[in-house]
């Protein structure tokens, strides 16, 4: 293997070590947010505020922070989020009213979207082109992995301790993430990274707007999920969280480890549009689930569809941006994670308060059913039509 195709070099693991902690920091809340924010008086209406605001801040920041990663470097608004969610975490220890729990939350989404942004354009600098797909979904297992553990570590420690010393536990992974980054070795060059194209020209794209917007519709399934199902698992005898996305998180590391490099060998699309339905199934059979098998085989179900879908979209949008143009076509690309996570528990946390979870996740099912519609009509049935036209 050439060095132009080795994938696991320093700084990737060092990118994907800190990215473990900074997501590690966040999925610990999972299962204890909701709860505390229950014991604090909030109905599910306002805990899906509460919790999707971590993302309102987000869905604006990540285009900007693809720009000024290509003015600054990756590494330094990197560290700059590391920073950020050190200090802010410990801030949940002193926000009772809403107000104050939804500014804590919009520095934890800045602190995130600050880093997630700049190592995902740093890891598709340093990736080799050949392998970039599978260099993407390996290095997302990071994620995979905190978001495995991160929940179950935060649901034990929360039936084990004090609420003020579980909620101490993000900054200290923060902190792990802050010394990772610094050691990252990686000389920016303004020259090379610095795009000459506006802003409005690269969210015209339209390999950038439709894996976007498709993207929209399977990261509002997560939201929805992050927010409410440590609640609806207690309503269904033998279930917990932790199951979930233990689960979830194993079937994503091994898909992308097996898997990740599936749409560099057979293409994008006869990857993407299988995984978005696998996505679809998921969600729908959280709907019917009734003891612990059910839930296992809706998280393997659903990992199968996330593990697979999110490198390869975000594949599709490196392939089609030039070098200089990258940083904010993936900024754009990635505020859709947020955007998702934001509108999930937002719009359905009203859902669930009048209708309940079973509706809610029912209901949830066909936003990515109607985005890999969306998909497939732009990538697929568009370009065939128009094909025809030319040959008639």
């Amino acid at each position: 293997m050439t060095y132009t195709d080795k994938i696991f070099t320093r700084n990737y693991i060092l990118t994907f070590l800190a990215t473990l902690f900074v997501f590690g920091s966040i999925n610990y809340l999972i299962p204890i947010l909701p709860v505390y924010f229950q014991n604090l008086g909030y109905n599910n209406s306002e805990i899906g505020l509460i919790v999707s605001s971590y993302s309102f801040s987000a869905i604006f920041l990540r285009p900007l922070i693809g720009k000024y990663a290509s003015l600054y470097g990756s590494k330094k608004l990197m560290l700059a989020g590391t920073v950020i969610l050190t200090l802010a975490s410990p801030l949940y220890l002193f926000a009772k009213a809403m107000l104050a729990l939804i500014i804590v939350r919009i520095l934890n989404g800045a602190g995130t979207a600050s880093f997630a942004t700049s190592s995902s354009i740093f890891v598709s600098y340093i990736a080799p082109k050949r392998r970039l797909a599978q260099a993407i979904g390996i290095y997302v297992t990071s994620i995979s992995l905190a978001t495995g553990l991160a929940p179950t570590l935060g649901s034990w420690l929360m039936q084990e301790y004090p609420i003020k010393i579980v909620l101490l536990i993000p900054a200290v992974a923060a902190l792990a993430a802050v010394i990772f980054t610094t050691k990252i070795d990686y000389q920016f060059s303004p020259a090379q990274e610095s795009s000459t194209k506006s802003f409005k020209e690269i969210i015209k794209d339209k390999n950038v707007i439709i894996p976007s917007v498709t993207w929209i519709t399977a990261s509002f399934t997560i939201g929805v999920v992050m927010a409410f199902l440590p609640l609806y698992v207690l309503t269904v005898p033998g279930t917990n969280a932790p199951l979930f996305f233990a689960v979830y998180s194993m079937t994503l590391i091994s898909i992308r480890f097996i898997g990740g490099g599936l749409s560099d060998r057979f293409g994008r699309m006869k990857v993407i549009v299988p995984s978005m339905m696998l996505i679809v199934s998921g969600i729908l059979g959280l709907a019917f689930i009734r003891g612990p098998l059910s839930l296992a085989v809706c998280a393997i179900v659903y990992g199968l569809g996330f593990g697979l879908a999110y490198p390869s979209m975000a594949a599709l949008v490196v392939d089609n941006s030039d070098t200089a143009s990258r940083g904010m076509a993936l900024g754009i690309f990635s505020a859709s994670v947020d955007a998702g996570q934001f509108l999930g528990p937002f719009s359905m946390g009203i859902v669930s308060h009048l209708a309940g979870f079973e509706v809610m996740f029912a209901l949830t099912a066909l936003v990515p059913l109607l985005g890999v519609a969306f998909f497939w009509v732009m990538y697929g049935l568009l370009p065939q039509i128009k094909r025809k036209n030319k040959e008639e």
